[in-house]
């Protein structure tokens, strides 16, 4: 009888077969390591079903009854392949579990903060693919078919392992995906908004402009009463040497582009712009438009709860976290320094957003005119 050796003209001939199969090439590329981690055990050694059963007692030893049965099942299909069915071996049984285990299981809340936690570190390219992975159910590996296209249509065809299916996008993943210009407008209001975010707008206008329903866009924009802001995205965009579609007049592009610069790639590029978020935030939450040192010292809890998770359990600890805070401030942030520093970056950015018409006090004042 013809001796039974995994030579690489084997595993050539067992690629090109599943090849013919149309198997995925993530499966074939598991079959293939699957089987030279066998072949590497083997060690020159003849295949023979006494050296594939102690292989599997090893596999036992080593891992979980999932994992082994996946490598059983990548050298069978190479025994079947190459007509070897005595050398076959039988999978593990596994009993169906009729629950799931929690510690799989990502909470609601836990989804929420994965999504602001980006947001809030600027990265907003991630926060839309936690959102669309939450929001439709679909594998990693899936997400190359979310286009602008699919989102115009709102829905994705998806062609995996073999199979078509629809995948219907929410309203909201559609708007999200158009509407770019919403993240810049709400870093803007916070700690600034940096030329990564300004340039993947101009991207996003150069690759799917002609798929964009434009007065949709400038009446959301109105709505949110940012013509200025939008107008001046767009001249800087301009300046970068990108035609964005022109929905609204420059107003003070100079100013947004030196905020920009001193925020680096994303507007955080230092703890004073992070500190001086809670300037603006309560700037933006008063109607009086004064930011000063007692709201960056004890701003209320839903302006840093993103930074500190236990007040959403325990808000009564709001006091404690307060007094960690002035600690960080004064003592911890190189001498009191940043404190300062972040209350003085915080008046220049409320006078740049009320440049912008963006406080309160200033929409009900343009309104009264």
């Amino acid at each position: 009888m013809k001796e039974r050796r995994l030579t690489a003209a084997v595993l050539t001939r067992f690629r090109q077969e599943l090849l013919r199969r149309e198997r995925s090439a993530p499966t074939i590329e598991k079959y293939l390591h699957d089987v030279r981690t066998f072949a590497v055990w083997l060690d020159g050694r003849e295949v023979t079903p006494e050296a594939v059963l102690a292989w599997k007692r090893e596999l036992v030893d080593q891992f979980k009854p999932g994992t082994v049965n996946g490598k059983l099942a990548a050298v069978n299909a190479l025994f079947a392949f190459a007509g070897w069915p005595d050398c076959q071996a039988r999978s593990l049984k596994v009993q169906r579990r009729a629950f799931r285990d929690n510690a799989r299981e990502l909470t609601k809340e836990e989804f929420y903060r994965l999504v602001a936690t980006a947001e809030r570190l600027g990265k907003d390219r991630l926060a839309l693919l936690f959102e669309a992975i939450g929001s439709t159910g679909v594998r990693v590996s899936e997400v190359k078919y979310f286009t602008v296209e699919a989102a115009r249509l709102g829905r994705a065809e998806i062609a995996l392992k073999g199979k078509i299916r629809t995948i219907l996008l929410p309203g909201k993943l559609c708007r999200k995906l158009l509407y770019l210009f919403f993240h810049l407008a709400k870093h803007f209001k916070g700690a600034g908004v940096g030329l990564r975010q300004i340039l993947d707008m101009m991207q996003f206008q150069k690759a799917y402009g002609g798929h964009i329903q434009w007065d949709t866009v400038r009446r959301a924009v109105e709505g949110l009463h940012s013509e200025a802001l939008y107008g001046d995205v767009d001249a800087i965009g301009l300046c970068f040497g990108f035609t964005p579609h022109k929905l609204f007049p420059e107003s003070h592009p100079e100013a947004l582009l030196a905020d920009s610069l001193d925020g680096g790639v994303y507007g955080r590029n230092s703890p004073t712009r992070n500190y001086s978020f809670n300037v603006t935030s309560s700037a933006l939450s008063r109607n009086s438009g004064k930011g000063n040192l007692f709201w960056l010292l004890f701003p209320p809890a839903s302006h840093i709860i993103a930074g500190w998770p236990e007040l959403k359990d325990h808000p009564k600890r709001l006091p404690i976290v307060w007094v960690k805070r002035i600690f960080r401030f004064l003592f911890v942030r190189r001498g009191g320094k940043v404190s300062l520093s972040a209350l003085r970056k915080g008046k220049e950015r409320v006078s740049l957003l009320r440049l912008y018409g963006l406080l309160p006090g200033d929409r009900s004042r343009q309104k009264e005119r």
